[in-house]
């Protein structure tokens, strides 16, 4: 039988009285496994490299001496999220940090040769490394995403069905498209729902991202402007390839977005869920859970169709 413990990054202290306490090691009676990460460990976000594998490569010795024959990482396959993905969001389970994808080569945890280094130094210390396996949490790219319905009508629906309310569609993992948008001008928009009303505002907050011209994300952050209430007052996008970041006030807030197209070309819309953090110089715009619901309204969206992303 296993008995599981957690590894933080403050375990080495505990780690030390254990050993001083157990300075004679005596044989162990049961297996013991150590969780052998934490959410979020160091990553370099500068030079894209991860050191996780590296300093559990750095501890096999003293965990063998404390008593541990087992070792429990995260997935250790590339995430949708590239290096800053824990492991969780799997997109490809082939790329152990050897193939540069999703804008790095490494995983959060290091390249595929440390991977292969810390199990070495794991086994030469009599430690079993256990890698977590999950095969539903599979991403794509955007490039890879279909038409989904059901999904579509889910967040119609916002997520209420048979009088019963559940969870909203991550929020990110939906990419809204109106196909072959012919020229003219074009509404956009935004409500919120299985928000927290009771909170303030600014932990109601989203990104709106509209291309309509295919140019890719294109210039810095831009703010919402207010009146605008979906009822005869909107903001004229600045741009095809932008972001503007925006609240939503009530329940019964609209957020209306203008875009004008001068030939033929599908628009796409994206939304991320985000909120306000701190104050003054440490203030910061954060993501927030996903599961925090905007969608794109259903009015007007003749011949729009709904991307699933995940």
């Amino acid at each position: 039988m296993f008995k599981i413990f957690t590894l933080r990054s403050n375990f080495f202290f505990p780690l030390l009285m254990l050993l001083i306490i157990c300075s004679i090691k005596s044989p162990a009676q049961n297996d013991v496994m150590m969780q052998a990460f934490y959410w979020d460990v160091p990553v370099d976000n500068v030079n894209y490299n991860g050191s996780w594998w590296d300093t559990l490569s750095a501890k096999a010795s003293s965990l063998s001496t404390a008593g541990f024959t087992g070792i429990w990482v995260p997935p250790p396959s590339k995430g949708n999220f590239g290096i800053w993905d824990m492991g969780y969001g799997i997109f490809d389970h082939y790329d152990l940090g050897n193939y540069n994808q999703k804008g790095t080569t490494e995983t959060r945890f290091g390249s595929r040769s440390e991977l292969n280094s810390m199990i070495s130094a794991m086994h030469s210390s009599s430690i079993k490394v256990y890698a977590d396996v999950v095969l539903n949490h599979i991403y794509t790219n955007d490039e890879q995403s279909q038409d989904n319905p059901a999904v579509k009508q889910y967040e119609f629906d916002q997520a209420y069905r048979s009088s019963t309310q559940y969870q909203a569609y991550p929020t990110n993992e939906i990419i809204w498209k109106i196909a072959n948008a012919s020229t003219g001008d074009y509404y956009i928009q935004i409500k919120g729902y299985l928000l927290d009303w009771g909170a303030s505002s600014t932990q109601r907050g989203y990104d709106v991202y509209i291309d309509w011209t295919s140019a890719g994300v294109n210039g810095s952050q831009s703010w919402e402007s207010e009146p605008n209430n979906g009822n005869g007052q909107f903001n004229t996008f600045p741009a095809s390839g932008r972001t503007v970041s925006a609240h939503i006030g009530s329940s019964s807030d609209i957020d209306e977005y203008k875009v004008t197209l001068s030939s033929a070309h599908d628009i796409i819309i994206k939304l991320t869920a985000r909120k306000e953090s701190g104050s003054g110089g440490s203030w910061s715009w954060d993501w927030a859970p996903q599961e925090n619901g905007y969608y794109r309204l259903q009015y007007g969206t003749t011949g729009i169709t709904l991307q699933a992303v995940g």
